[in-house]
């Protein structure tokens, strides 16, 4: 007769048996937490079909080269996804932001043919004070022949009549990033001593010394917008400034998992090209480009491009992530090592 303590021996059909433990539930919370720091709610899934894939492997007892094969189609899966949660509306706004200081330009240089001269970067009444804006200069030229005909020059640019226009901005003249003000822009014409535009000063193509096609002459003034009618300009060591300040003032970032690329403001050149310049760029080069006549002629085409920063906590993340999604396949193979018991 057999001793019935004996215990029974397992079946290789058996099925393996699942405890849920606090273990399991720390797994879980971690999973979830560092795959949505990853892929957002794509996380859910990808940890779906992983965890699926694994739950099905492991009670199949798949060989080991299906459970490589499907760990590296899962890495596949995640990278597929990534890019859906990191979409930016950046390229576009970049895009238009270019394409108005374009229009800025040759509005300014139909002026010039027009006047034989550029605008002034504002003018001044005879106690010097600035009245009128080259931005109010060149509405014929952008198509605002109305607005133009609207505008008092007998009076300030932010007299009574004048400024029932603050709110009738051109739409040429506003910011992407700026989309809900219909009255401030961020275009600023260079106005310094040492810049082609300087105050109330008239200067043609001719007078650029170091070459049109050397020296810029607008810049999108991110940080600091004003009313477009506004008569103020900014400095050549206001606009280095604001090209090349800090981290949290540039004009247009793109956000990744992984890293975080700055984009510098916008800037026009005398040639009419525009640039979008690196905020990373020389200082010293950025100056010789604002200046007009100094004998310097820096390509401006080599400061342009982008400032990256990498982010550790997006690569902690995105390895930690994938530890947990094979740590199931690490806790099978490591089972399907341990040899079966003999009846």
């Amino acid at each position: 007769m057999s001793n019935s303590n004996h215990s029974k021996p397992r079946s290789a059909d058996d099925s393996p048996s699942f405890r849920f433990g606090i273990w399991h539930l720390l797994y879980g919370t971690a999973l979830i937490a560092s795959g949505l720091v990853v892929a957002g709610p794509w996380s859910l899934l990808i940890s779906g079909v992983v965890l699926a894939g694994w739950f099905i492997a492991y009670r199949e007892d798949s060989g080991c080269l299906n459970m490589v094969i499907f760990l590296a189609v899962s890495v596949v899966l995640i990278g597929l996804f990534l890019p859906a949660v990191e979409v930016s509306r950046g390229p576009s706004r970049r895009i238009v932001c270019l394409n108005n200081i374009r229009q800025c330009m040759l509005a300014l240089h139909s002026y010039e043919s027009a006047y034989t001269h550029m605008p002034e970067a504002y003018s001044v009444d005879d106690q010097g004070r600035p009245m009128h804006s080259w931005r109010v200069r060149i509405l014929p030229f952008f198509e605002e022949d109305s607005l133009f005909a609207s505008y008092d020059f007998k009076e300030p640019w932010d007299g009574p009549n004048n400024s029932k226009l603050a709110n009738q901005m051109p739409s040429g003249f506003r910011c992407p990033s700026m989309p809900d003000s219909n009255s401030e822009t961020t275009y600023k014409l260079v106005s310094d001593p040492e810049s082609f535009f300087d105050a109330d000063k008239r200067r043609d193509l001719e007078d650029a010394v170091d070459g049109s096609s050397c020296t810029i002459v607008m810049v999108e003034d991110c940080n600091n917008p004003v009313n477009w009618m506004k008569p103020e300009g900014i400095s050549i060591e206001a606009a280095i400034a604001g090209i090349l300040c800090s981290e949290g003032c540039h004009c247009d970032r793109e956000e990744t998992l992984l890293t975080t690329t700055y984009f510098g403001p916008a800037v026009g050149v005398l040639d009419d090209s525009v640039h979008r310049i690196a905020p990373n760029a020389d200082p010293e080069s950025l100056r010789q480009a604002l200046r007009f006549a100094d004998g310097h002629s820096p390509d401006v085409s080599d400061f342009t491009g982008t400032h990256v920063v990498h982010k550790p906590q997006g690569y902690i993340a995105l390895g930690l992530y994938l530890f947990l999604l094979a740590l199931p396949g690490w806790f099978w193979l490591s089972r399907k090592r341990i040899p079966k018991q003999s009846v």
